[in-house]
């Protein structure tokens, strides 16, 4: 008599079966749906994946998915598409970010009772993150030494990204197969960034009434508050020691993978 096989759960989502074999499924896009989605944007909130997500519109219009977490219409273990993009900015900053992002509040008022919204949202999205780095880590090797292939992984850090925008032009570029001069990426990087975002809120830019693709998708998305209080970076390192604990012990890997420090 066999003995059943245990289910094992997806290491990247967690939310189906880990399959012996991979593209399940298509999803059509939204405004094109003869076509389908190529290009999965998934990245925690304020790690600057808005300026990601108006790029990948711009090099292939309207093939793009962008989630905060990944879900199993989501997973590329089972998604058929073409590449995964996901934006990582220092834990710290993203629980300050998003800290004044809802609540207007200051760092240092950060507390893990009182602000527990924001800890749940970030430790759903930061978990996901988790799952992307064991798919770019240990799932893309595995399958690919059973001679299965999953779509590949770029992360971009949003630290490196403000400092040169250009790089971040660049790599998505590469990863979606879009040919640029130098002269391109330069244009097109003075014209997506979070400075560039904030100019068009101000002037009213954003709110477009194109309907389709990338000039429905390219600003729609975001408003003043969204893209954050524009006080420079490390504002993380203002949180109480005890909260700043609490983000380490939880997301260890992701300050080793990324190389954040401990204390700002």
């Amino acid at each position: 008599m066999s003995q059943e096989q245990p289910i094992l759960p997806c290491p990247v989502c967690g939310t189906h079966a880990l399959m012996a074999r991979t593209k399940f499924f298509k999803r059509p896009q939204r405004w094109s749906p003869q076509e389908p989605i190529r290009w999965l944007s998934a990245s925690p909130s304020r790690s600057g994946s808005t300026v990601v997500f108006q790029l990948m519109n711009l090099f292939d219009d309207g093939a793009t998915v962008k989630t905060h977490a990944i879900h199993q219409a989501d997973c590329p273990m089972i998604f058929d598409i073409e590449g995964v993009i996901c934006t990582i900015r220092h834990p710290y900053d993203m629980f300050a970010s998003l800290l004044y992002m809802f609540k207007e509040k200051q760092p240092e008022d950060f507390c893990l009772n009182k602000d527990s919204d924001i800890v749940k949202k970030l430790d759903k999205e930061l978990n996901s993150t988790l799952g992307l780095l064991r798919y770019k880590n240990y799932m893309i090797p595995l399958y690919s030494s059973m001679g299965l292939e999953l779509c590949p992984i770029i992360f971009l850090k949003y630290e490196e990204c403000q400092e040169n925008p250009a790089k971040r032009v660049s790599e998505i570029a590469k990863i979606m197969k879009v040919d640029l001069s130098d002269d391109d990426i330069e244009r097109i990087a003075e014209d997506h960034s979070v400075q560039k975002n904030i100019t068009r809120i101000e002037s009213g830019e954003h709110r477009t009434e194109e309907i389709k693709g990338t000039e429905k998708t390219k600003n729609i998305y975001f408003e003043k508050n969204h893209i954050g209080p524009g006080k420079g970076k490390s504002q993380g390192g203002r949180l109480p020691q005890e909260v700043k604990d609490f983000i380490f012990k939880n997301y260890a890997a992701l300050f080793e993978e990324f190389n954040y420090l401990k204390e700002l």
